[in-house]
């Protein structure tokens, strides 16, 4: 009876310990609000209303058009706020919360395309515009205004300097992001994608040939393109890749459980390209 009694007390302890460092915790975070603590100290930004709030399938209802691309690469949640500054402009922010920061990292190269102003805000912030995109963690997070002017600029960074600031910790890149050959001479713009809705926006040559891939990765560089593509297992990869007869311009190659695709309309000696990123391939696997 002693021995129930004291199993019971420290079933009662541990419970009570969970509930004051877990649950409470778990708590704060139920919804997305947490994030928008920092506007509160802006007095220069009134809220226009409640923030939205979506999870799962209700973010077809939060947005209009362009919910299905979220979906493809992970989506978890959302939450949509607008404000108004000294000068009456109505300022927008969308936070999307996605299942990793591999999944924020990919979705924000999906919304950019490398041509803005870099910031340093968050992770990869870019001003463009009339918008500033920028990631962090699971979090990709979009400030933008219709009406844009001189100082739109400063009001996008302050608003997303505040949401910033509540984002305690930083993402990872996708690993298969340092598998694509790097270049000295020239910029190279990177595009991580989950599907081939995605890869169908950066490469329409390949897409619907080159299908059912766990991940994957394509490099603009300067004369051709590289397209980067990872399967669950070699044996998945040699029974569904590719579907059908490639574009004369791509040439394909395949290392264990990676598909390589060099898209080229000039002639180039691709093999080199082909054997940098198997080498960078092996060093993952050492």
């Amino acid at each position: 009876m002693k021995i129930n009694t004291c199993l019971a007390m420290l079933f009662f302890m541990i419970l009570l310990f969970s509930s004051s460092n877990g649950i409470n915790a778990d708590q704060e975070h139920n919804d997305l609000s947490y994030l928008l603590a920092g506007m509160s100290k802006l007095s220069n930004y009134k809220a226009t209303g409640k923030p939205q709030l979506a999870e799962g399938m209700n973010l077809f209802i939060l947005i209009n058009g362009g919910a299905e691309i979220y979906f493809e690469y992970g989506f978890k949640r959302a939450i949509i706020a607008s404000y108004k500054n000294t000068q009456g402009q109505i300022i927008d922010l969308q936070i999307f919360e996605m299942t990793s920061s591999e999944t924020a990292y990919g979705i924000h190269t999906y919304k950019t395309d490398d041509s803005g102003e870099a910031m340093s805000i968050g992770q990869g912030a870019l001003f463009e515009d009339y918008y500033l995109n920028l990631w962090k963690d699971k979090f990709q997070i979009t400030v933008s205004v219709s009406q844009p002017d001189q100082k739109v600029k400063e009001d996008l960074a302050t608003i997303a300097r505040a949401v910033d600031s509540e984002i305690k910790s930083k993402g990872n890149k996708p690993v298969l992001m340092k598998l694509l050959p790097k270049s000295d001479k020239t910029k190279v713009v990177l595009k991580y994608f989950k599907g081939n809705l995605a890869l169908s926006t950066f490469e329409a040559s390949i897409a619907g040939s080159i299908t059912d891939f766990n991940e994957g990765a394509i490099g603009f560089y300067d004369q051709y393109k590289i397209a980067l593509f990872k399967y669950a297992s070699k044996k998945q990869l040699s029974e569904v890749a590719p579907k059908s007869k490639l574009d004369d311009n791509v040439h394909i190659q395949s290392f264990e459980n990676y598909l390589m695709a060099v898209i080229a309309k000039k002639s180039i000696n691709f093999q080199p390209i082909f054997d940098s990123i198997t080498s960078n391939i092996r060093k993952t696997m050492l």
